[in-house]
């Protein structure tokens, strides 16, 4: 074993509320202990070399790791050495008993950090990308939270890419961004976002199995639906347990054309997206 962290051991670092904390402690006294998957860290990785700890910010040492929790709803650093929460956003975002309205499909950048809820990915832009330094994740906007948070009328996921110094908003994607409604960008679930070497960002719906690439203005200019489909045991209450079929792709990574074998066929030539409204087969 080269390093063990164990979440059980920090949790009064994780900024639940005393509401949060007492929900916790009913789930002990129902079931004995906190369920599997109550807190479901699905992203961790390495901080990596950055201009915050060349700047002299120890939170953001290079072997520092970033979490994100999908169930409690905040992204925070561990510091490798001590084990320590030593930043962190979320969760004490407004909750579905908060007077607040937020979260808002506010389109102003930058602005404060509003909400997380469900998400996935969390990362560092690494060095020599457009954003280097800044958190990029994807905020699928899902139930999620002790208690659960507020979220809104009109539905639909987000990217976000955060200043972790000021912890501010400076640039995200929703469908809005795109001219569309916040509904047609939605994943509850997995999906990821990568930043490119152009500055734009890649992105993958993941519960849709779509992956499109979008300019800083919000412009698709590529875009992939998973045409392979398998099938999935689906569960839900008050119904048997159902086979369904599903293209859900859990994450993409971009990699460059170096990576890829000489003599692979490649194209760039642009293909023209199908108008909806007028589309008809025959």
């Amino acid at each position: 074993m080269v390093w063990r962290w164990s979440t059980g051991l920090h949790l009064d670092q994780f900024g639940l509320s005393e509401e949060g904390l007492n929900l916790w402690q009913e789930l002990i006294e129902e079931t004995g202990g906190l369920r599997a998957g109550f807190i479901t860290i699905n992203d961790m990785a390495p901080f990596g070399s950055n201009k915050w700890f060349d700047a002299g910010d120890r939170r953001f040492h290079p072997d520092n790791i970033v979490i994100d929790s999908r169930e409690a709803s905040f992204i925070a650093i561990i510091e490798k050495a001590s084990g320590d929460i030593v930043w962190r956003i979320g969760p004490d975002y407004p909750t579905q008993s908060s007077p607040e309205l937020r979260p808002r499909f506010d389109t102003y950048v930058p602005r404060p950090i509003d909400q997380t809820s469900g998400q996935h990915d969390a990362h560092i832009i690494p060095k020599g990308l457009p954003g280097a330094g800044n958190l990029l994740v994807f905020d699928n906007v899902a139930p999620s939270g002790y208690p659960a948070t507020r979220l809104p009328l009109f539905y639909g996921s987000r990217i976000l890419e955060i200043d972790p110094i000021e912890k501010q908003i400076v640039w995200q994607y929703t469908a809005v961004e795109s001219g569309a409604a916040s509904w047609t960008f939605a994943s509850s679930f997995i999906s990821s976002a990568r930043r490119l070497p152009n500055g734009n960002t890649l992105i993958n719906e993941g519960m849709n199995g779509r992956m499109f690439q979008v300019t800083p203005a919000g412009d698709i200019v590529w875009e992939y639906v998973n045409p392979h489909f398998g099938s999935q045991t689906y569960t839900s209450l008050n119904t048997e347990n159902r086979t369904v079929s599903t293209n859900w792709v859990f994450r993409a990574q971009p990699i460059p054309y170096d990576w890829v074998p000489e003599g692979t066929p490649r194209s760039e030539k642009g293909v023209a997206p199908i108008d909806i409204k007028n589309y008809r087969v025959q």
